[in-house]
Protein backbone atom coordinates (compact mmCIF):
# COMPACT_ATOMS: atom_id res chain seq x y z
CA UNK A 1 0.00 0.00 0.00
CA UNK A 2 1.47 3.35 -0.94
CA UNK A 3 1.72 6.27 1.46
CA UNK A 4 -1.04 8.25 -0.26
CA UNK A 5 -3.54 5.42 0.26
CA UNK A 6 -2.72 5.41 3.96
CA UNK A 7 -3.57 9.12 4.10
CA UNK A 8 -6.96 8.42 2.47
CA UNK A 9 -7.82 5.58 4.85
CA UNK A 10 -9.45 7.85 7.51
CA UNK A 11 -11.49 9.63 4.83
CA UNK A 12 -12.65 6.34 3.33
CA UNK A 13 -13.44 4.96 6.79
CA UNK A 14 -15.54 8.01 7.62
CA UNK A 15 -17.50 7.58 4.40
CA UNK A 16 -17.98 3.87 5.10
CA UNK A 17 -19.59 4.82 8.44
CA UNK A 18 -21.62 7.71 6.93
CA UNK A 19 -23.28 5.72 4.14
CA UNK A 20 -25.52 3.55 6.40
CA UNK A 21 -26.57 6.71 8.26
CA UNK A 22 -27.64 8.32 4.98
CA UNK A 23 -29.64 5.22 4.05
CA UNK A 24 -31.41 5.28 7.42
CA UNK A 25 -32.20 8.97 6.91
CA UNK A 26 -33.56 8.26 3.42
CA UNK A 27 -35.71 5.44 4.83
CA UNK A 28 -37.14 7.93 7.32
CA UNK A 29 -38.09 10.32 4.51
CA UNK A 30 -35.14 12.66 5.03
CA UNK A 31 -33.60 12.38 1.59
CA UNK A 32 -32.58 16.07 1.75
CA UNK A 33 -29.37 14.95 3.44
CA UNK A 34 -28.52 12.83 0.41
CA UNK A 35 -29.35 15.73 -1.90
CA UNK A 36 -27.16 18.06 0.17
CA UNK A 37 -24.18 15.82 -0.62
CA UNK A 38 -24.82 16.01 -4.38
CA UNK A 39 -23.04 18.22 -6.85
CA UNK A 40 -25.38 20.45 -8.87
CA UNK A 41 -24.53 18.36 -11.95
CA UNK A 42 -24.89 14.95 -10.28
CA UNK A 43 -25.51 12.15 -12.76
CA UNK A 44 -27.97 9.50 -11.56
CA UNK A 45 -29.18 6.51 -13.50
CA UNK A 46 -31.65 3.73 -12.75
CA UNK A 47 -32.38 0.86 -15.15
CA UNK A 48 -35.80 0.13 -16.55
CA UNK A 49 -38.66 1.96 -18.19
CA UNK A 50 -40.76 2.50 -15.06
CA UNK A 51 -41.47 5.99 -13.69
CA UNK A 52 -38.38 5.47 -11.50
CA UNK A 53 -36.04 4.46 -14.34
CA UNK A 54 -34.03 6.74 -16.56
CA UNK A 55 -31.08 9.10 -16.51
CA UNK A 56 -30.85 12.42 -14.71
CA UNK A 57 -28.04 14.96 -14.91
CA UNK A 58 -28.86 17.48 -12.17
CA UNK A 59 -29.55 17.65 -8.46
CA UNK A 60 -33.01 19.08 -9.29
CA UNK A 61 -33.73 16.02 -11.44
CA UNK A 62 -32.62 13.76 -8.58
CA UNK A 63 -34.84 15.75 -6.18
CA UNK A 64 -37.77 15.21 -8.54
CA UNK A 65 -36.93 11.49 -8.64
CA UNK A 66 -37.06 11.34 -4.82
CA UNK A 67 -40.42 13.14 -4.86
CA UNK A 68 -41.72 10.62 -7.38
CA UNK A 69 -40.48 7.70 -5.26
CA UNK A 70 -42.11 9.11 -2.12
CA UNK A 71 -45.35 9.74 -4.00
CA UNK A 72 -45.55 6.15 -5.22
CA UNK A 73 -44.96 4.54 -1.83
CA UNK A 74 -46.07 4.98 1.76
CA UNK A 75 -42.85 3.63 3.29
CA UNK A 76 -39.36 2.56 2.27
CA UNK A 77 -37.11 0.47 4.47
CA UNK A 78 -33.52 0.34 3.25
CA UNK A 79 -31.14 -2.14 4.84
CA UNK A 80 -27.44 -1.82 4.05
CA UNK A 81 -25.54 -5.11 3.83
CA UNK A 82 -22.09 -3.94 2.74
CA UNK A 83 -20.27 -0.72 1.93
CA UNK A 84 -16.93 -0.47 0.19
CA UNK A 85 -15.05 2.77 -0.32
CA UNK A 86 -11.85 3.27 -2.28
CA UNK A 87 -9.83 5.99 -3.88
CA UNK A 88 -8.66 9.50 -3.10
CA UNK A 89 -10.99 12.37 -2.10
CA UNK A 90 -11.11 13.74 -5.65
CA UNK A 91 -12.31 10.39 -7.10
CA UNK A 92 -13.82 8.18 -4.41
CA UNK A 93 -15.73 5.08 -5.46
CA UNK A 94 -18.49 3.93 -3.12
CA UNK A 95 -20.36 0.65 -3.58
CA UNK A 96 -23.33 -0.18 -1.36
CA UNK A 97 -25.21 -3.48 -1.34
CA UNK A 98 -28.73 -3.16 0.02
CA UNK A 99 -32.22 -4.59 0.32
CA UNK A 100 -35.28 -2.41 0.31
CA UNK A 101 -38.84 -3.16 1.30
CA UNK A 102 -41.34 -0.77 -0.21
CA UNK A 103 -44.84 -0.50 1.22
CA UNK A 104 -47.66 0.67 -1.05
CA UNK A 105 -50.54 2.86 0.10
CA UNK A 106 -52.75 -0.24 0.52
CA UNK A 107 -50.14 -2.10 2.60
CA UNK A 108 -48.77 -4.35 -0.16
CA UNK A 109 -45.03 -4.89 0.25
CA UNK A 110 -42.34 -5.39 -2.38
CA UNK A 111 -38.73 -6.44 -1.77
CA UNK A 112 -35.81 -5.60 -4.03
CA UNK A 113 -32.09 -6.22 -3.69
CA UNK A 114 -29.47 -4.12 -5.37
CA UNK A 115 -26.29 -2.18 -5.45
CA UNK A 116 -25.59 1.51 -5.68
CA UNK A 117 -22.31 2.53 -7.28
CA UNK A 118 -21.31 6.09 -6.61
CA UNK A 119 -18.49 8.45 -7.43
CA UNK A 120 -17.68 11.25 -5.02
CA UNK A 121 -15.49 14.22 -5.83
CA UNK A 122 -14.25 16.08 -2.77
CA UNK A 123 -17.10 14.68 -0.66
CA UNK A 124 -19.83 15.52 -3.18
CA UNK A 125 -21.79 12.88 -5.04
CA UNK A 126 -20.99 13.22 -8.75
CA UNK A 127 -22.51 9.95 -10.02
CA UNK A 128 -24.93 7.35 -8.69
CA UNK A 129 -25.89 4.22 -10.59
CA UNK A 130 -28.65 1.91 -9.42
CA UNK A 131 -28.29 -1.81 -10.03
CA UNK A 132 -31.63 -3.24 -9.00
CA UNK A 133 -34.25 -5.57 -10.40
CA UNK A 134 -36.22 -3.29 -12.74
CA UNK A 135 -39.05 -5.84 -12.89
CA UNK A 136 -39.69 -5.41 -9.15
CA UNK A 137 -39.68 -1.63 -9.56
CA UNK A 138 -42.10 -1.92 -12.48
CA UNK A 139 -44.42 -4.12 -10.37
CA UNK A 140 -44.39 -1.48 -7.62
CA UNK A 141 -45.37 1.20 -10.14
CA UNK A 142 -48.04 -0.99 -11.76
CA UNK A 143 -49.50 -1.76 -8.35
CA UNK A 144 -49.52 1.94 -7.46
CA UNK A 145 -51.33 2.69 -10.74
CA UNK A 146 -53.90 -0.04 -10.03
CA UNK A 147 -54.78 1.56 -6.69
CA UNK A 148 -54.96 5.04 -8.23
CA UNK A 149 -51.68 6.66 -7.17
CA UNK A 150 -50.86 9.76 -9.22
CA UNK A 151 -47.63 9.55 -11.21
CA UNK A 152 -47.56 5.76 -11.27
CA UNK A 153 -47.87 5.74 -15.07
CA UNK A 154 -45.69 8.80 -15.67
CA UNK A 155 -42.62 8.66 -17.89
CA UNK A 156 -39.25 8.41 -16.14
CA UNK A 157 -37.92 11.53 -14.45
CA UNK A 158 -35.18 12.69 -16.82
CA UNK A 159 -34.26 10.92 -20.03
CA UNK A 160 -35.54 7.39 -20.57
CA UNK A 161 -33.19 4.77 -21.83
CA UNK A 162 -30.24 2.68 -20.80
CA UNK A 163 -27.65 3.93 -18.37
CA UNK A 164 -24.56 5.07 -20.27
CA UNK A 165 -21.07 4.09 -19.19
CA UNK A 166 -19.64 7.04 -17.30
CA UNK A 167 -16.68 7.91 -15.12
CA UNK A 168 -17.42 5.11 -12.66
CA UNK A 169 -17.06 2.71 -15.58
CA UNK A 170 -20.50 1.33 -14.75
CA UNK A 171 -23.55 1.04 -16.92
Amino acid sequence: MDGAAIVWRPYNGALRRLVPVLYRQASAGRHRLVLAMCRADVHTCAPGTSPLGGVRGTRDGFREWWSRLRGLTSAIELEVHAVSVSGPPWATAVRTEWTDVVTAADGARFTNHGTHRGLLRWGRLAELHYDWDPDVVLRVCEHAAAIGVRGANAPPVGAPGPCPVTQTGQK
